[in-house]
């Protein structure tokens, strides 16, 4: 059997897993990622938790996913910021180390990977996956390949204008799906309704402490029935209804799979964003898609980056 290893590295944490050719995890490990201690601290920490987790077992490939713009080619994270991270090298310091073959890619493209490859998109040939987290991310398989784009810069559906006219965006562009459909986005929409004085079961939650309020708190009242979660998830879930009918049009996937924190909202989520491209889409790309929620959970990362090094592997037995 062969053996991989898929490393998400975070802002906060290492999450290291072991996994088969299937996807299928056999084991796992956490390690706190010590980013504010220089990137040689944090390769050093990924390094150590691969050899701890391989248990002396042969390992046939490392994938890597980070946050960020990476040079897939180079295996290099040109810039991320949460990890202060500037043009650091991963690919090589790693492979010399380990002595194993080591792959790097975008987080949220890791997660579309792996996604289709052993989730929810298994068996499609054009998928979707949108992220909703901190920002708004997404990963497209096209005809059965991973898009990157010149500069491994594709689909950045968070910066989708969804507004002419709309809020700022820490992009500096303004009017960004980011600021209505993200984690941060549906926290400020909440905020602006209990301020104005509506009522929320939120509210005995976080007692007076706005810093405690979460997407994910929002999503879990409003599938337990909560009205105004339900009507602030509705309403991102429809500014992502406006981007991913552009993205329908562009793609025409069979599948797009909604993921991240919010998605926990279930169908107060999902219902929306079917119903706003069923009737704006064009009517071949309307009636080709699905929409679904993301299956592989928490454990998307470490999946996603072992999917990278399977695939990786695969591609270089069939040149």
């Amino acid at each position: 059997m062969e053996i991989y290893a898929g490393v998400d590295l975070g802002g906060t944490n290492i999450e290291v897993a072991l996994t088969d050719g299937t996807g299928k995890v056999m084991t796992h490990r956490t390690h706190p990622t010590e980013a504010d201690l220089g990137s040689a601290r944090v390769i050093d920490n990924i390094i150590g938790t691969v050899k701890e987790i391989s248990g002396g077992r042969e390992i046939k490939a490392v994938g890597l996913c980070s946050p960020g713009i990476i040079d897939v080619k180079k295996g290099v994270c040109i810039f991320a910021g949460n990890l202060n991270f500037r043009n650091v090298e991963l690919k090589r310091p790693l492979e010399n180390a380990l002595s194993i073959p080591v792959f790097v890619e975008n987080d949220v493209n890791a997660a579309a990977l792996g996604e289709w490859r052993f989730g929810a998109g298994r068996g499609t040939d054009n998928f979707i996956l949108v992220m909703l987290g901190t920002g708004v991310g997404a990963g497209v398989i096209a005809d059965g390949r991973l898009i990157h784009g010149r500069s491994n810069a594709t689909a950045e559906i968070g910066h989708t204008i969804v507004e002419k006219d709309g809020l700022f965006c820490n992009c500096g562009g303004r009017g960004c799906l980011e600021m209505y459909s993200s984690a941060t986005g549906i926290v400020r929409m909440m905020k602006q309704y209990l301020m104005k004085g509506n009522y929320s079961s939120v509210t005995a939650d976080i007692q007076g402490d706005w810093d405690r309020l979460t997407a994910a708190m929002i999503a879990q009242k409003a599938a337990a029935g909560d009205k105004l979660s339900q009507q602030v998830i509705r309403e991102a879930a429809e500014y992502l209804g406006v981007a991913l009918v552009n993205y329908v049009n562009t793609f025409n996937p069979e599948m797009v799979a909604i993921g991240g924190g919010v998605a926990k909202a279930g169908d107060i989520l999902t219902q929306p964003v079917k119903e706003f491209i069923s009737s704006r889409a064009m009517e071949v790309q309307a009636n080709d898609v699905s929409v679904v929620l993301s299956s592989l959970g928490e454990d998307a990362g470490t999946i996603g980056a072992a999917a990278v090094a399977i695939e990786s592997i695969k591609t270089v037995k069939d040149l």
